[in-house]
């Protein structure tokens, strides 16, 4: 048997974002976190990639989801679905994508991700 030994990684968090809107009923749409296209591609967040969400006005150790990124079409951010429950318009929230990384992955790219103690 192959052991796999991954480790998981902060990659990318945008904090202080606002919420511009939310829709509850999503019929024909897709569920999730709409940003910009060019925040996200700043952010190297791929369209529909999971992320955590955190509410920033309250407890943001209660107040997280995981949901996915939508590109949108202008500058907006609009949280669709369920996640319209955790988060309304004008709350300010926290973005947060994971990376897993195996040794190789952690030699090559951890400079960018974590102190000097996790690089070798």
């Amino acid at each position: 048997m192959i052991k796999m030994d991954f480790k998981t990684f902060k990659r990318t968090g945008i904090h202080n974002l606002r919420v511009t809107s939310t829709i509850e009923e999503i019929d024909g749409l897709s569920e999730g976190l709409v940003l910009p296209k060019q925040l996200m591609e700043l952010s190297d967040m791929l369209p529909y990639e999971q992320v955590i969400v955190t509410s920033i006005n309250g407890d943001n150790w209660k107040n997280r989801v995981y949901s996915f990124v939508i590109p949108g079409k202008d500058e907006n951010v609009e949280a669709r679905g369920s996640l319209s429950h955790l988060v309304k318009q004008d709350d300010l929230i926290c973005v947060i994508t994971r990376g897993y990384f195996d040794g190789k992955g952690i030699e090559k790219y951890g400079k960018w991700f974590c102190n000097t103690n996790c690089v070798k």
